[in-house]
């Protein structure tokens, strides 16, 4: 872990019977400061969570809840027999992100 010595920055990795802001028997990762948690590979910022709560990917000062700075592939599929409209990855093989009639919504990578 790096920090700064112009100002110290907490930071939180918990998986217990948990405290702060998280639920009983629940885990959170991130700062216990008013600090961006900031996600990098090969020294290179990727994804940026404001202490805001705004979430920026490939660049660190999100202007709006969530800002995507890089070139985006999707395909959408509505399939009128279940009621629900897919974002699907570049491979179209995943369904990323899935919305159904009912108001559920269902994530993954």
């Amino acid at each position: 872990m790096e920090s700064s010595n112009a100002s110290p920055i907490g930071f939180g990795l918990q998986m217990n019977n948990a405290t702060n802001a998280t639920s009983t028997n629940s885990a959170y990762i991130g700062t216990t400061t008013t600090n961006n948690l900031v996600l990098m590979t090969a020294n290179t910022r990727r994804v940026t969570i404001t202490s805001a709560g705004r979430v920026a990917i490939g660049t660190g000062s999100p202007r709006a809840g969530l800002e995507v700075a890089a070139a985006l592939t999707s395909y959408t599929q509505t399939n009128v027999a279940t009621n629900t409209y897919s974002y699907d990855d570049s491979s179209n093989t995943c369904s990323c992100l899935r919305i159904f009639q009912v108001g559920s919504l269902v994530m993954s990578m």
